[in-house]
Parts: structure tokens; C-alpha cells; sequence
């Protein structure tokens, strides 16, 4: 058995793409990714509250870019 450098640079034919897990939109989820952090004052509350940034009513939609954790207070 011999013994090989190690290249610095492993070149590959074709990637793999392995698909991202998918993380479902609930508020456990939106608490979570925030830290369960109030977006708007920075409170640690133990009460937390689900946020529309741009209102339902206003055309806003019920996705991850629109929802943030706030506080009963915030919101």
C-alpha cells in the first residue's frame, strides 16, 4: 500500500442535489427562527403573539417573509 499527497482541490463529474428539508410554516416554527424574541421591542415575553408585517386585509400573505414574533403589546 502506498501512501498519496492529498490534493488541495477534489474535482467532481456531476453534483448531487439533495433536496432542502422543508420546514412547515407554524407558530413554534416563526417563534423559533425569532428567538422567541419580540421583533419590534426585543422582549424575551413569554407570551407571543403571531404578526402579519403587512396586514392580511392589506393584500399581506400568511408566509414565512410576512410573520414575526411579537409581543402582546407589539402587536
Amino acid at each position: 500500500r502506498r501512501d498519496y499527497p492529498r490534493p488541495s482541490v477534489i474535482r467532481i463529474g456531476y453534483m448531487v442535489k439533495r433536496p432542502r428539508p422543508r420546514v412547515r410554516l407554524t407558530k413554534r416554527e416563526v417563534f423559533r427562527r425569532d428567538d422567541y424574541t419580540c421583533q419590534y421591542c426585543g422582549s424575551r415575553a413569554r407570551t407571543l403573539t403571531l404578526d402579519h408585517i403587512v396586514p392580511r386585509h392589506r393584500g399581506g400573505r400568511h408566509r414565512w417573509e410576512n410573520l414575526v414574533a411579537a409581543c402582546a403589546s407589539c402587536n
